[in-house]
């Protein structure tokens, strides 16, 4: 059963992982993803898979328009650069597929994703992760609760294999390696 406690195991786990492999974590949210689906997905049996799109916030609330909103948008899923990449749990697989689980575990940069571009900054700054669960719209329990707009790109689910295949580093080598951190860091929970 995944849980609060889970996630923040996973989260820690799937970050120190991405932090040894990457000069640049916070522009990793493929990395983040993909581990983290595959480390899911392993340990509970059920499917979690990365998902992409556009994403936005303000960085400072009350500003809807001026310097205070930080986006990641693309309309070509050729670049997977251009986009941001979250896990995404599905209803079921096939074209009336949407997802009723939605866990990012990159909102810990988005503060320096935003400063490294020049965007002022004058909020809180988000959690480690954001996890969200509805059998409704879990993008708009997102945007309610966190201020976050994501919208998915189904266009990118179909060229995941692709993507993986163009990155440098070897993302399944990386989740076998967090596998193994999380692993390690649930026995060292269970054991207390």
């Amino acid at each position: 059963m995944v849980n609060e406690k889970i996630i923040s195991i996973l989260s820690k786990s799937v970050h120190d992982t991405v932090e040894k492999f990457y000069e640049d974590p916070e522009n990793q949210s493929l990395a983040y993803s993909v581990v983290g689906a595959h480390i899911l997905s392993d340990y509970t049996g059920d499917l979690y898979t990365a998902m992409g799109g556009c994403l936005q916030f303000q960085t400072h609330p009350g500003d809807e328009e001026g310097p205070y909103v930080f986006a990641i948008e693309s309309d070509d899923p050729d670049s997977p650069d251009e986009y941001h990449f979250w896990i995404a749990q599905l209803n079921e697989q096939g074209d009336n597929a949407f997802p009723t689980s939605v866990l990012d575990l990159t909102s810990r940069h988005f503060h320096q994703m935003a400063k490294n571009l020049g965007i002022p900054w004058e909020r809180s700054p988000f959690p480690d992760f954001i996890w969200e669960t509805s059998s409704n719209d879990v993008f708009d329990l997102i945007f309610e609760k966190h201020g976050i707009d994501i919208e998915f790109n189904p266009d990118l689910i179909d060229k995941l294999d692709e993507i993986l295949a163009a990155q440098e580093v070897n993302l399944r080598q990386v989740a076998e390696q967090g596998k193994k951190q999380f692993l390690k860091d649930i026995e060292t929970l269970n054991q207390k």
